[in-house]
Order: structure tokens, then C-alpha cells, then sequence
């Protein structure tokens, strides 16, 4: 009922293709086996992406789209739109190898998620992109408590040895906090690597 014009067209990959050749483009959506009207995908030319993943919500008329790195799997891109062309964009400039800040640009309802593409898994910037991701979800979400946690941005800095455990410090800096929390790491801690602890 929801999505007449992709049942039309057979798959919700064949709408998006059909979508994309009405904008001027191709692009090879596939479609999903296990139901063609609400999922599809889209592989992408950047070795470090994974397929960008199309999905078709249930309670009403409108698209979602989630778009990884190909190293853990964690989310790049992401939005949801009521616009099958919007989504055809975002899903050429995904596909094509386009910066993910040029995929915004092409399509205005897709959400960086704050991380970035690390294409040598250098586990230094992979901490890195995570950490900016955790700073950009703690300025969108409605939960102070996370934000103070994440995105400090003044006030007072309290340290424990544990969640309830003896104030080390309770200072206004954060250089102060830094450095109580390194004087009392554990000895034997080993440089930021990939793989195996």
C-alpha cells in the first residue's frame, strides 16, 4: 500500500535504478532476495566502504540508508528520507567514491555520523574517528547526562578510581583531570594497535 511505484517496478532496486536514470545516472543497485520492495543494495568503488544498505520502513512511505567502513563495520553515513530520488543521489555519490561531506552535499538528509574513513586502519586514527564520532552523537542526543560525559565543555571535572569508588580529583581543568587519570593508569599499558589484546 505504502509503495505502489515499487511494486510497480518489481524491487525496490529496480525503483532506485529506475530513479536514478530519471536524474541522469546509472548505478547497480541489487536487490534483496529476501524481500525485493523493502531492501537493496549498493556496492561502492572505495575499497574501505561497504555496501551502502537501502531499506523501505514498514509503518510508513519512507527510506532509510546506512553506509560503513569496511574495517569493524561501523556506521559513516546514515538518514532516513520520503524522497526515492534523494536516495538515488546519496546511493551514486556513495557508489562513485564521493568524500562523504560531497554525499551530504548531493543528498541533504544524509547524516554523518561523525567518523571518518581510515583507509590504512592505522589504529591511532581508527581511536581517533571514534572518539569524533562520540562527540558528534553526545551534541545530537537529548541526554545531558551522556553529553557532560562525552563532550565536557567546562564546569568541573571529577575523577574516580572506579564508577563508585574515592574522588581522585575534583578539579576545574582539564588538564588537571588528564593528568590524575595518567598517574594512575596501570603499569605494562602498551601504544593503541589493531587486532588481538
Amino acid at each position: 500500500m505504502l509503495y505502489p511505484d515499487v511494486a510497480l517496478e518489481g524491487s525496490l532496486a529496480a525503483a532506485l535504478r529506475a530513479a536514478a536514470l530519471k536524474e541522469g545516472f546509472s548505478v547497480p543497485f541489487t536487490a534483496s532476495e529476501s524481500d525485493l520492495l523493502r531492501h537493496a543494495t549498493l556496492p561502492s568503488t572505495v575499497p574501505q566502504r561497504t555496501i551502502l544498505e537501502i531499506t523501505a520502513w514498514v509503518a510508513e512511505r519512507r527510506w532509510s540508508i546506512r553506509g560503513c567502513e569496511s574495517f569493524q563495520g561501523m556506521a559513516l553515513i546514515d538518514g532516513t528520507t520520503q524522497d526515492l530520488a534523494q536516495v538515488a543521489r546519496a546511493a551514486q555519490a556513495w557508489h562513485d567514491g564521493a568524500a562523504l561531506t560531497a554525499i551530504c552535499r548531493a543528498a541533504p538528509f544524509v547524516h554523518l555520523t561523525g567518523r571518518f574513513e581510515v583507509g590504512d586502519h592505522d589504529p591511532v586514527r581508527l581511536a581517533e574517528s571514534e572518539w569524533q564520532h562520540l562527540l558528534t552523537e553526545a551534541d545530537e542526543v537529548d541526554w545531558p547526562e551522556y553529553r557532560a560525559l562525552v563532550a565536557h565543555r567546562g564546569g568541573r571535572f571529577t575523577l574516580s578510581a572506579s564508577i563508585m569508588g574515592d574522588v581522585l580529583v575534583d578539579t576545574i581543568t582539564v588538564a588537571d583531570a588528564v593528568s590524575t587519570a595518567v598517574r594512575h593508569l596501570p603499569s605494562g599499558l602498551r601504544p593503541v594497535t589493531s587486532g588481538a589484546v
